[in-house]
């Protein structure tokens, strides 16, 4: 089939938001180590189009989700903006919003394929693990688009208008790419899915006892069930801590939140938690915060908090800091991705700005599987704009 005049006009332009996606993506890649304040403001300006979750995959999955991903968002412009009403009797001006829809759909298409791989490999996803996957995903394709789908937009509307094609040319055209579309998007929904197994396979060779369940016929001892069922709920305040001080800052004249939702950056994650002081004196904190984890049952999921610097954040070690009337200080979590296929995953976040004081809660979707190990930062004086 020859290919149209009309739709080799749209080349440029598709090659144009294939290299954006491409792009957006790396870019995180690129600076995402500088730090979790850093990622968020970068993720609102360059979206990160390959979400963390499947671009956290061994060799060769990156590399093979991101062409597979790539050639989705291609065709699927192409697709899109032939439906659109570009033709030489259409002013320009009214090319542009028509194909810069056609970006912001596209991207949502590419984006939503991939998230349909990683269910599929995984039916039994918990519903914490899925919310991190799927507040990456979905949206962030058409969000990419709205950003940055002006330039190829810009890029087809400035070409020279072509007369149309004919009819039977144009839907020829139209269905031999809505085949395609169909085609790569299977194809990047099985890549992704081929590397979701095999990155939950080499992290359980890592953490054995979240490996394969044990599907025999035999049961498990009587002595054994009874241990690992038992419930271990989680206690208010930090067992053997001292009692507080009266200078600590404390729930009644401070406020303590988690800065959204954790950060990724190539297989790494991040959340800050702050602290500010809304009384009209100074108070105290020393050290670092007593920070813990709870399941969906609100049990301990046995995670290990370790006190200093990872991936996401530097520790300056602990030091006496005043935090002045309105003043706000941080420490930041951070853990590497972890397989939680079939282990009970952190899904509540405790913390006290010390440890002997009431923890406060928040639900917070992570990928913080049992076994797992979580590094706290002391805390820090930092500026809010």
């Amino acid at each position: 089939m020859a290919v149209t005049r009309d739709l080799r006009a749209l080349w440029p332009a598709g090659l144009t938001a294939s290299a954006l996606w491409v792009g957006c993506s790396h870019a995180h890649d690129l600076l995402g180590g500088i730090g979790p304040q850093f990622n968020r403001v970068l993720g609102y300006a360059v979206p990160r189009t390959i979400p963390p979750a499947l671009w956290d995959r061994p060799s060769p999955w990156p590399l093979l989700l991101v062409a597979a991903s790539t050639a989705v968002l291609l065709v699927a412009y192409l697709l899109v903006a032939s439906l659109m009403p570009t033709g030489p009797s259409v002013p320009r001006a009214h090319r542009l919003p028509a194909l810069w829809f056609a970006a912001v759909a596209a991207g949502a298409i590419a984006s939503l394929t991939a998230l349909a791989g990683v269910v599929a490999a995984d039916p039994a996803m918990d519903s914490v693990a899925f919310a991190v996957l799927a507040d990456e995903a979905p949206f962030t394709g058409a969000y990419w688009g709205l950003l940055w789908g002006w330039l190829p937009a810009l890029l087809a509307r400035r070409a020279p208008g072509a007369p149309p094609p004919a009819s039977g040319e144009a839907a020829t055209d139209r269905i031999v790419l809505a085949v395609l579309l169909v085609l790569t998007a299977l194809l990047s929904a099985v890549v992704s899915a081929a590397g979701a197994r095999d990155f939950r396979e080499r992290l359980g060779e890592q953490f054995p006892e979240r490996g394969a369940q044990d599907t025999s016929d035999s049961p498990a001892p009587e002595a054994t069930a009874s241990a690992e069922t038992e419930p271990v709920p989680l206690p208010e305040v930090a067992p053997g801590a001292a009692e507080p001080d009266p200078a600590w800052c404390g729930p009644d004249q401070s406020t303590l939140r988690p800065e959204g939702r954790p950060v990724s950056a190539t297989g790494h994650r991040g959340l800050p938690v702050r602290l500010t002081n809304d009384s009209d004196e100074p108070c105290v904190l020393n050290g670092y915060p007593d920070v813990a984890f709870a399941d969906e049952r609100g049990e301990l999921p046995g995670v290990t908090v370790v006190r200093g610097r990872s991936f996401m954040a530097e520790d300056a070690g602990a030091v006496e800091l005043s935090v002045p009337p309105g003043g706000t200080a941080e420490f930041v979590l951070g853990w590497d991705a972890m397989a939680t296929a079939g282990a009970r995953v952190a899904s509540v976040l405790y913390v006290a700005p010390h440890a002997g004081m009431v923890r406060e809660s928040w639900p917070v979707p992570t990928d913080i599987a049992e076994g797992g190990e979580v590094a706290v930062t002391a805390w820090r004086l930092v500026t809010v704009d």
